[in-house]
């Protein structure tokens, strides 16, 4: 199995789940965030729902233009569908992607304090690990906002039978 082929298998696994976190956020409050210094709901579930528009950006364009991929405020219901959107997208996009050029070419992240070069293949790993890592941050948000956490690599407290 290739790396890319090895990507797009992780992908498809943790497609679902980001779907399910997302659409567990409950949506009433999703200004709420446990600390001053951290991000609300509503930012990390948009980030959820649009960073495969910059998974996709440095696949096509070797670097990423941030401002090109940050929603405006968007309900549950529209984060949802945005993030099956742009899923949906970033498949096509590797499907397009040679092996050599997903492999070998580079790309660039430039952002405020620094710049981010590496292999497309390794960032594009790199976006999806904190990805993940934010989707795990908002799981987190989710039960004390009152809403139901849903399993995400195995059963939940609110999932089980009898939960």
């Amino acid at each position: 199995m290739t790396n890319k082929e090895f990507f797009i298998k992780t992908l498809d696994a943790e497609i679902p789940v980001f779907i399910k976190v997302i659409e567990a956020t409950p949506g009433d409050n999703l200004d709420f965030k446990p600390h001053e210094k951290a991000r609300t709901a509503r930012s990390l579930m948009m980030q959820l729902g649009s960073q495969p528009v910059a998974m996709s950006q440095i696949i096509t364009k070797g670097t990423i233009d941030t401002g090109a991929w940050k929603e405006p405020d968007q309900s549950v219901e529209e984060a949802a569908a945005a993030a099956r959107k742009n899923f949906d997208q970033l498949k096509e996009d590797l499907a397009a992607i040679p092996d050599e050029e997903w492999e070998n070419s580079e790309a660039k992240f430039a952002y405020p304090g620094g710049e981010w070069k590496a292999k497309k293949c390794e960032m594009v790993w790199g976006f999806l690990l904190d990805g993940i890592h934010h989707r795990g941050q908002l799981s987190t948000y989710i039960r004390i906002m009152g809403g139901k956490v849903p399993s995400i690599y195995g059963g939940s407290a609110d999932e089980r039978p009898g939960a």
